[in-house]
C-alpha cells in the first residue's frame, strides 16, 4: 500500500511537470520545436557600406542575431541594399558581415510591416597594416577612400611571427623593401597565412607570393608594357561584386610583372591578353588568389598608380573585401 502511495505521488509530480513545461512553451514567445521561431514577424530593409559611411559593399552576409535556428539570410546587392523577410518582431540587431568585416545595426521590427534599418557600416575585424612602396599606395583606397584605419610596418619586420600576429590583414605594395626576405622570412610569412593571417600583393611584391608558394607560382618575368588591357573577369565572385564581364585596366608603367607560370592551386580572378616585350601574351592571370589553411593570399599584378581606371578601383576594393 505505501508503494502504491508513492508511485501515486511520483506519477503526480511527472503529470504537474508536464504541464509546466507545456505551459512555458505557450508562453515563449513563439519558440518551438528546438529554436524555431513561430511569432508574429516583419520586414527589414538597409543598406551594407563601408566605414566612410558611403562607397556601397556588394555580397555581403546579412542576418539577424538570434537563438533562432531560422532566421532570414540575405545578401546585399550592388548598391549594398538588403531585405530580410521573417524577421521577429522588437528590437533585434541585424548583423552583416564581409571577409574580414562586421557590421551591427539595430532594427525595431513591427509586425506585417517594413522598416529600414540604419545603416550598417562594416569594421575590420582586427588591424590592418601595410608596408610602403614606391609604385603603390593601396592604402589611399583602404584608409583614406574605405575610410578604414591602418598601421605602416617596416619591411623588415615581416620576418618576425610576433609583429604578424597582430595584424588580420597586411598589404604589401609595389616597390618595397625585399632585402628581409628569406627561406626562414617566407616560411613564417606562410605559417602566418595558414593561421588565418592574410595578405595582398602587388606587382613586384610578387617575390613575396613565389617565396611563400614557390611549388604554386613558378614564373613571373618583369616584362609587361605600357598599356591598357581590358581584363576579362573569370571569377564568379569577382563578377557579381562588379557586375561585369570585362574591365578596363591601365598599366601607367612598363616593366610590371607578369604571371608565367602557375599550378592548379591559385584561383584565377582576371585574365587578359596583352603585348610584352618579349611578345604578345595571351590568356595570362592578371589577378589571383591562394587559399592556404584558414587565411589568403590576393596578388594584382596592377594598383592603384597615376590614372587609375574606375574599373580598378572596384577589382581593388573586392580585393580588400574579400581577403
Amino acid at each position: 500500500m505505501k508503494h502504491k502511495s508513492l508511485m501515486l505521488i511520483l506519477i503526480s509530480a511527472l503529470m504537474i511537470s508536464t504541464l509546466a513545461v507545456e505551459s512555458c512553451k505557450k508562453d515563449d514567445g513563439g519558440v518551438s520545436g528546438g529554436g524555431i521561431y513561430t511569432g508574429p514577424t516583419g520586414t527589414v530593409t538597409g543598406k551594407v557600406v563601408a566605414a566612410n559611411g558611403v562607397t556601397p559593399i556588394q555580397g555581403a552576409s546579412v542576418t539577424v542575431r538570434a537563438n533562432y535556428s531560422n532566421m532570414p539570410v540575405a545578401a546585399s546587392d550592388t548598391g549594398g541594399n538588403y531585405t530580410l523577410a521573417g524577421v521577429p518582431t522588437g528590437t533585434q540587431t541585424i548583423v552583416a558581415t564581409k571577409g574580414l568585416f562586421v557590421a551591427t545595426t539595430n532594427a525595431n521590427v513591427l509586425q506585417n510591416q517594413t522598416v529600414m534599418a540604419p545603416p550598417a557600416q562594416l569594421q575590420s575585424v582586427g588591424r590592418l597594416g601595410y608596408v610602403v612602396g614606391s609604385y603603390d599606395r593601396i592604402q589611399d583606397i583602404i584608409r583614406d577612400t574605405l575610410g578604414y584605419p591602418m598601421e605602416e610596418i617596416v619591411a623588415d619586420s615581416l620576418r618576425f611571427s610576433s609583429v604578424l600576429a597582430r595584424y588580420v590583414a597586411i598589404f604589401l605594395n609595389c616597390g618595397m623593401d625585399l632585402s628581409f626576405l628569406d627561406s626562414a622570412s617566407a616560411a613564417t610569412l606562410r605559417t602566418y597565412v595558414s593561421g588565418g593571417g592574410r595578405l595582398y600583393v602587388s606587382d613586384w611584391a610578387q617575390e613575396v607570393v613565389r617565396g611563400v608558394f614557390p611549388t604554386d607560382v613558378m614564373g613571373f618575368r618583369r616584362i609587361g608594357d605600357v598599356q591598357t588591357i581590358y581584363g576579362r573577369v573569370v571569377n564568379a565572385s569577382l563578377r557579381a561584386f562588379i557586375e561585369k564581364d570585362s574591365v578596363e585596366i591601365r598599366y601607367d608603367l612598363g616593366a610590371w610583372e607578369i604571371l608565367d607560370s602557375l599550378s592548379n592551386r591559385p584561383i584565377v580572378l582576371l585574365r587578359g591578353d596583352y603585348s610584352s616585350t618579349s611578345g604578345f601574351q595571351t590568356n595570362k592571370a592578371l589577378a589571383i588568389m591562394i587559399d592556404e589553411g584558414s587565411g589568403r593570399v590576393v596578388y594584382t599584378t596592377f594598383h592603384n598608380e597615376a590614372n587609375i581606371t574606375t574599373d580598378a578601383v572596384k577589382v581593388l576594393t573586392y580585393f580588400v573585401f574579400t581577403l
